[in-house]
């Protein structure tokens, strides 16, 4: 309801500041356009597959909170928020090393590549958002985590108010990270409360924003080797390749994450689509 009624507020704001900060109408209307038609779909990705993950974990959860399996709780919880960071940071060198030739490839427009890779970090408070609120909900903590997302909205609000006329259309994307960030906080500190532990994602999230770091310039340099010798489409594909086998292998030699984890996540895919089958059927 609140991300509802906040779109139209965004729609209306940000164009407007942005005229206020120099750009012609044309330009505001264009730059947003680009943001929130090009740039947050492919942002988005990652919670499809997190939304997914988290609906299959959560009768996991309640079956330990019926069982009262506290550790097996915390290792459940803390598997799938290590496992959402995986997820999202596995698209963060990614865009980092090929945004701007996907937003050609895709769109014919480079400023929204240009956009995802500097919006590329996002994806990370956004997968938490979503995982954390999942698992709220299923602690019976609703009513809290929808205080959180208000408070987030407020700042997000207050962002695109007074940023567009320092950073333009910058302003959006880090209005949307502050917002969610926020959220997220709070949620990972509730949860951390109710299980009696000081940090949850602490380790796995400094690690692998630093792996992010080399597996991003590994896919740019893949990109400038290939750019004249390829089609763009072959050129992203091996940068991205690049990007993502450089990500996934340094988190398995560090004990990030393993390969059973991986499928046993992949598992809970194939569990929650075949949920959604039969529903369909029965119907």
């Amino acid at each position: 309801m609140v991300s509802s009624l906040l779109q139209p507020i965004i729609s209306i704001i940000i164009p407007y500041e942005l005229q206020c900060a120099g750009y012609t109408e044309t330009q505001a209307i264009g730059l947003f356009g680009i943001v929130s038609g090009m740039t947050l779909p492919l942002l988005t990705l990652p919670d499809t597959l997190i939304g997914s993950y988290s609906t299959a974990l959560m009768p996991e959860i309640s079956k330990s909170i019926v069982t009262k399996d506290k550790k097996e709780l915390e290792n459940q919880i803390k598997s799938a928020i290590t496992f959402t960071l995986f997820i999202c940071f596995c698209f963060v060198p990614v865009y980092i090393g090929a945004g701007e030739n996907i937003g050609s490839f895709l769109f014919n427009n480079t400023t929204s590549g240009y956009l995802l890779a500097r919006a590329s970090f996002v994806m990370v408070p956004m997968g938490l958002n979503n995982i954390t609120q999942g698992i709220l909900n299923s602690l019976d903590m609703e009513s809290k985590s929808f205080k959180n997302y208000i408070l987030g909205s407020i700042f997000m609000i207050l962002s695109i108010i007074f940023l567009p006329r320092y950073l333009g259309v910058n302003a959006l994307i880090i209005g949307l990270g502050l917002s969610i960030s926020i959220s997220s906080f709070f949620n990972i500190r509730m949860i951390s409360k109710y299980l009696g532990v000081k940090t949850l994602i602490l380790k796995p999230l400094f690690l692998m924003a630093l792996f992010a770091v080399p597996s991003s310039m590994l896919g740019n340099f893949v990109s400038g080797i290939f750019k004249c010798l390829v089609p763009q489409f072959f050129d992203i594909a091996f940068s991205c390749l690049a990007s993502f086998s450089c990500f996934v292998l340094l988190c398995m030699i560090f004990n990030i994450i393993n390969v059973s984890t991986i499928f046993a996540s992949i598992r809970k895919f194939k569990n929650v689509k075949m949920m959604k089958k039969k529903k369909v059927n029965a119907m």
